[in-house]
């Protein structure tokens, strides 16, 4: 079954998919998945490389070139979920890319109602670096994850058991709004205030 998910998956052009049992799930922050669903029990992670175009000084053309990715996930997410109800008569769900979020004063709009970099990580997609983001053996840190949650039982794929970050500290001297001066913490409310 898994085989055939991820075949379907790589079909669509998603760069890369990982599986995550629901009792394997774990994140910090981040509200159980019962709350979303109750019988969701496994996690459907697909990566998807940014295109080179996010990489231009012309912010217009980075953020068409963001905007076109996001369009695009979410399209491959609902084929996805349609896939799955069709070929298995299960249930799916779709987790984009930045939504849905737990909006309070007390969060600031930061924790996602999944967590989609540790599901990454526990999914054997990559690790984390000393910046917090998600670094894949093949494509880096330049690239976006969404996930399908679903009621069919699916095993954990294994964890990456390699060290990807060297921890030289080059994200935390280059960072512009001094944000990730507290290991294994993003000060999102600097980030967001330099990059919005």
């Amino acid at each position: 079954m898994k085989e055939k998910i991820r075949n379907y998956a790589l079909s669509l052009d998603i760069d890369d998919v990982g599986f995550l049992s629901a009792r394997d799930y774990l994140s910090p922050r981040s509200p159980d998945l019962e709350k979303i669903h109750p019988e969701i029990k496994s996690i459907i992670v697909l990566a998807y490389k940014e295109p080179s175009s996010c990489e231009s000084n012309n912010m217009q053309i980075a953020m068409n070139g963001r905007l076109d990715l996001l369009e695009f996930t979410r399209t491959c997410n609902y084929k996805m979920i349609r896939f799955i109800e069709k070929e298995f008569g299960a249930k799916a769900m779709s987790v984009p890319v930045s939504y849905p979020l737990e909006m309070s004063y007390e969060t600031m709009g930061s924790i996602g109602d999944v967590s989609l970099r540790h599901c990454a990580v526990q999914a054997g997609l990559g690790v984390f670096g000393r910046h917090n983001l998600v670094i894949h053996p093949k494509f880096g840190t330049r690239l976006v994850f969404t996930a399908i949650l679903t009621n069919i039982v699916l095993e954990s794929d294994k964890k990456l058991g390699l060290e990807l970050c060297t921890h030289c500290d080059l994200c935390v001297k280059s960072c512009p709004a001094g944000a990730l001066n507290e290991e294994g913490k993003t000060d999102v409310i600097k980030c967001i205030r330099h990059s919005q």
